[in-house]
């Protein structure tokens, strides 16, 4: 069933989910277990986000190629719709937990290999679907209907989730986070500076 592997969206309100905050929440669950090295935490979280996973999956990437779907899942996504297109930020966290859920199991010694498998999918559709080899960096996200077209402008979570995740090797990192540098407005802020999400049309002027 579609629901299985879902944390319920404010439960026992009789509300429809809008948000899929829980790939926000998991990926601070992998990055709580990095930091902290709980195993008991460890063995508690492993199950749910394993769950996660699958449910991911079947949602998110019902095709199998390794690319997910973006649907209100980081914190500035009001207002943002991708109509079914597949996107780096949902791969990206796709990719990041699936190799914590390998490197998990292998700590446990368990089995890792179809987590292993579903990481290099997803590297080798993200470098083959959404790279653009001649401007280097990552597109935002491709459209799975029509002219399935390529999102060449990358927003700022997307570039973030995606360092952090690892899918990237050092130099393409280096080619995307030189994108941001040359691409995306820089407003001075005190001491440092803000750097603008995207450079799409907002929706209020």
């Amino acid at each position: 069933v579609a629901s299985e592997g879902m944390i319920p969206y404010m439960p026992g309100k009789g509300r429809t989910v809008i948000y899929n905050m829980q790939e926000v929440f998991f990926d601070q669950v992998i990055h709580s277990c990095r930091w902290t090295g709980d195993r008991q935490f460890l063995d508690y979280a492993l199950p749910a986000l394993e769950s996660h996973l699958a449910w991911e999956k079947r949602c998110f990437d019902a095709d199998g190629d390794g690319l997910y779907e973006n649907f209100a899942n980081f914190w500035a996504s009001d207002g943002v719709f991708y109509g079914g297109a597949v996107c780096l930020l949902a791969s990206a966290y796709a990719y990041a937990a699936n190799r914590f859920c390998a490197e998990a199991g292998e700590l446990r010694g368990q089995p890792a290999g179809r987590y292993r498998g579903d990481c290099r999918r997803i590297r080798r559709a993200v470098m083959e679907q959404l790279w653009i080899r001649e401007r280097g960096h990552p597109g935002e996200s491709r459209d799975t209907l029509g002219g399935k077209l390529l999102h060449h402008s990358l927003s700022l979570p997307s570039v973030v989730h995606a360092a952090e995740s690892g899918i990237f090797d050092q130099f393409a990192l280096y080619q995307m986070l030189h994108h941001v540098r040359s691409t995306l407005e820089h407003l001075p802020a005190g001491d440092g500076e803000v750097v603008w999400n995207t450079n799409w049309v907002p929706y209020r002027w």
